[in-house]
């Protein structure tokens, strides 16, 4: 069971990498026209109404967003590693 807990942690990492990779690379932009000029700060992806805002001026509830993208896969596998583990000793034979 142990090598599985590695593995998690792992992917986990992984995932939490990737995505915030895929994020920052996909879903963000530095500068935009404005009104007065160019503005030099690090736009992104909020995800309230399809719109970008300065990562500056996110809300709360962006946050709490992203966040919770990137940890509920990982508990996800968790749980579903749990329950196929609960499975497979269900049907091992009884030692003895």
């Amino acid at each position: 069971m142990r090598g599985f807990y590695r593995l998690w942690i792992a992917a986990s990492l992984l995932w939490i990498a990737a995505f915030l990779g895929w994020y920052f690379w996909k879903g963000c932009f530095y500068g935009a026209e404005v009104f007065l000029g160019e503005d030099q700060r690090l736009w992104c992806w909020s995800g309230e109404g399809d719109w970008y805002e300065a990562v500056g001026e996110f809300s709360a509830g962006t946050y709490a967003r992203l966040i919770a993208i990137i940890l509920i896969v990982p508990i996800a596998m968790l749980l579903i590693g749990y329950i196929i583990a609960w499975v497979v000793r269900g049907f091992a034979r009884p030692q003895g």
